[in-house]
Formats: C-alpha cells, sequence, structure tokens
C-alpha cells in the first residue's frame, strides 16, 4: 500500500481531510474524485528537472494569482524531486520508448481576475498524450479557481509510485480529467471562540483545504467563551472577553491577521465567511460591555447598531459584508420580534436609517 504525496509534502493534513488516500502502485490516485478520470497506465514519462507551469493566454498571463500558484507548485514538485534521485533511470519496461520528458503544464483561463466569490465556475479540463506524439499537458479553465483545482489534480496525478525509493517523478503517458464540483459550498468549520489557533496553524488549515479541493472556511469568531476579535471601535471587547496566554495577556486576531488569512486564503481558492454568534451565545461580550447585553426585554436601537458596527468592521474587511443584503434580510424577517418595531412602516423606517441603500 502507497499513501499520497501530498500528506508527505505538505507536513501532514491538519485533520483527516482525506490527504493519505492509499491507492495501487499501477495507477495515480487523486482526490476528491474527478467528474472524468481517463488513464493510460501502460509506461510512463518522467518530469524534467526544468519543469514549468505557463500561462497559455492574456488572461492567465494576468493573472497574478495563477502567478503565485505557478509558484508554489513548482516548489511543491521540486521538493518532492529533492526527495527522490531526478538523475535516476526508469525500470525501461516502464518508460516511454522516445524518451519524452515533460517540461510544461500550459495553462488558459477563459476569463480574468483574481477575485473570489461564492458559487465562482471552478471546473477544468487536462489533457496530455505522450502516445503517438509529445502532447503536453493542456490545463484549461474558465476562471482561475478552476485552474487551481487542476494544479491540485496534476500534482497528485504526477508521484514517485516507487517512494521512498529513488525514481524520478513521473506521470502516465496519456490521459485526460474533466471535472467540476459537484456541490458549490464545500466547507469546513472551525471554532475560534472555544479554541484560540494561531494564524499559521489557520494558514496550515486552508492548505489541507485546498489539497482536498474545499473551497469555504466558516469562522466562528465569537461564543459565550471568548471574543478573540479585536476590534478598533470597540477595543475592550477582546482585551477583556478574550482568552489569555500564560503570561496574561490575550489571544486575539488583529485585522493585519484577518487581512493576512483573506489573501492567504483567496490565493487557494477558499472563501472566508466570518461568523460572530449573536444575540444568544453572548457572554464573552459581556466581560468588555456588560451595558450591551441584555437578559430579556426588547433589543433596544442602541445594542443592535452596536452589533452591527462590530459585525461590519470586521466583515467589511474579509468583503463577505454587504449592506443592502443585511437590509433585505432585516425587511424579510420584519426584526419585530426582536426590536420594539409594531408593523412594517416602521420596520422599513429603522432600515432605511440604519442602512442606508
Amino acid at each position: 500500500m502507497q499513501w499520497n504525496h501530498n500528506s508527505v509534502a505538505r507536513g501532514g493534513a491538519v485533520f483527516a481531510l482525506a490527504l493519505l488516500v492509499p491507492r495501487s502502485a499501477s495507477a495515480a490516485s487523486v482526490w476528491p474524485q474527478p467528474a472524468s478520470l481517463q488513464l493510460n497506465n501502460a509506461s510512463y514519462v518522467p518530469l524534467a528537472q526544468t519543469f514549468t507551469f505557463t500561462a497559455n493566454n492574456s488572461a492567465a498571463s494576468g493573472s497574478a494569482l495563477l502567478s503565485r500558484a505557478f509558484t508554489r507548485y513548482t516548489s511543491l514538485l521540486h521538493n518532492l524531486t529533492e526527495h527522490t534521485d531526478a538523475r535516476s533511470v526508469l525500470d525501461p519496461a516502464e518508460t516511454h520508448a522516445s524518451g519524452a520528458e515533460v517540461q510544461h503544464v500550459y495553462v488558459t483561463l477563459d476569463d480574468a481576475g483574481d477575485d473570489i466569490t461564492f458559487g465562482v465556475n471552478e471546473s477544468y479540463t487536462l489533457t496530455w498524450d505522450f502516445s503517438n506524439q509529445e502532447a503536453e499537458p493542456i490545463l484549461h479553465a474558465s476562471t482561475v479557481f478552476g485552474a487551481l483545482r487542476g494544479l491540485e489534480t496534476f500534482s497528485q496525478l504526477v508521484y514517485d509510485r516507487s517512494l521512498p525509493t529513488s525514481t524520478p517523478l513521473q506521470l502516465p503517458v496519456a490521459g485526460e480529467v474533466v471535472d467540476g464540483p459537484r456541490f458549490p459550498y464545500r466547507g469546513l468549520m472551525m471554532d475560534y471562540s472555544r479554541h484560540f489557533y494561531p494564524v499559521e496553524f489557520i494558514e496550515h488549515t486552508i492548505d489541507a483545504m485546498a489539497a482536498s479541493k474545499l473551497n469555504v472556511l466558516h469562522m466562528h469568531i465569537t461564543d459565550d467563551q471568548s471574543f478573540p476579535m479585536e476590534s478598533a471601535s470597540v477595543p475592550e471587547l477582546a482585551e477583556q472577553g478574550a482568552f489569555l496566554d500564560r503570561d496574561g495577556k490575550p489571544l486575539t486576531y488583529s485585522a493585519d491577521d484577518v487581512d493576512r488569512l483573506t489573501n492567504y486564503a483567496q490565493d487557494r481558492g477558499v472563501l472566508l465567511v466570518p461568523e460572530f454568534d449573536m444575540p444568544a451565545h453572548s457572554s464573552s461580550w459581556r466581560a468588555g460591555r456588560p451595558d450591551i447585553v441584555i437578559f430579556g426585554g426588547a433589543w433596544l436601537d442602541a445594542v443592535f447598531s452596536f452589533c452591527v458596527l462590530c459585525v461590519a468592521q470586521v466583515a467589511c474587511a474579509t468583503c463577505t459584508f454587504d449592506v443592502a443584503v443585511l437590509r433585505r434580510w432585516l425587511l424579510s424577517h420584519r426584526v419585530r420580534s426582536r426590536r420594539r418595531v409594531k408593523s412594517n412602516a416602521e420596520c422599513h423606517i429603522f432600515c432605511n436609517r440604519r442602512f442606508p441603500v
């Protein structure tokens, strides 16, 4: 039994995200299973020592996100090669007679744009054929986020079938992958209110998500246990509501941490969805601002506005907050059960005053 190289190359999965996938010695394993995967394993073509990913049209060439992905995956494959002897000779019975090598993967995109949105097209095709001619791999995707999924698939197809012995990384002589997600939401939730995770650990989790082609990280930021998100306008929430380290300092996430994680996740095709749990599960808010926590009774205008201010400040940093959407939600739910609003007209007046569009 052999294990997927991604679990080794990425330092191990943070959780059991199915990175350790058993496979036979005769066929590559791609996780998750593509919609269509056809491989010719009659022989194998090694990766050249000078192997590169190449943008092959203007949309691909203009994507800074794709360029950074090329750097990551090139480094990943070269790191794997360092653990093998790339100059060693494959078994002649398994080597394609032409002596071909995989020099490039050519990447083309239909649409330019590096900003991730929910529901973005993540489909791609990956084709190559060294059996009759040296047709190098071509990765075609509608968007850069589809290309990210294709790059991950390629990195799982190219592997050393004899690890830990010494042979070059190699690719089946021919193949075609046609793939796209079955579900637009493929998510993981992390509870930051009950467990403080260092930023580096969250980044490692995002790496594991990208390796499994997950696309949404639900960030459960606050609950009764702690309030770890710093706020420039209301600093006492985190100062008093966060967990403390051994030196008595609050364990918090700064605005810079949020920006760093947002950029890191977007580069890997992962959308961050922050959640501030309220109006219930908000005991941690009381530590810094006891005046805003209400036990029974009406939800006052001041309290509601305060909550919106805190959420908007952080959510705007992660590009997931839309005032118009919040306004429509309030109108659709009439917010009357939680506030002293007695009619639809009063609800509209409240929303127009608080959330003008």
